[in-house]
């Protein structure tokens, strides 16, 4: 997990079936993301996080990186690890 993401690492020169993914899809770079069924190419962190549907989000105390639901409008949030309680809009 690296920013909070989940995600799950395929090698395509080990992979047979996800070499094939990529190339019915025309992808010819890597990396490449799927997300349900959207492509990004390359590290474009901000395309990413938009096709997620959470936001990932520092503590404003502990910079532990939160998930945050997207498009739950104001919502109240608790730090696992500080336990600094804070709001945010979505």
């Amino acid at each position: 997990m690296e920013r909070g993401i989940n995600f799950t690492e395929r090698d395509i020169s080990k992979d047979m079936d996800a070499r094939r993914e990529l190339m019915k899809r025309k992808v010819m770079g890597v990396p490449a993301f799927i997300i349900d069924d959207e492509v990004v190419v390359g590290l474009d962190m901000d395309k990413i996080e938009s096709l997620l549907d959470y936001t990932v989000t520092p503590c404003s105390n502990c910079e532990t990186k939160l998930r945050i639901p997207k498009d739950k409008g104001k919502i109240a949030v608790t730090c696992p690890k500080c336990e600094n309680k804070f709001e945010t809009t979505t």
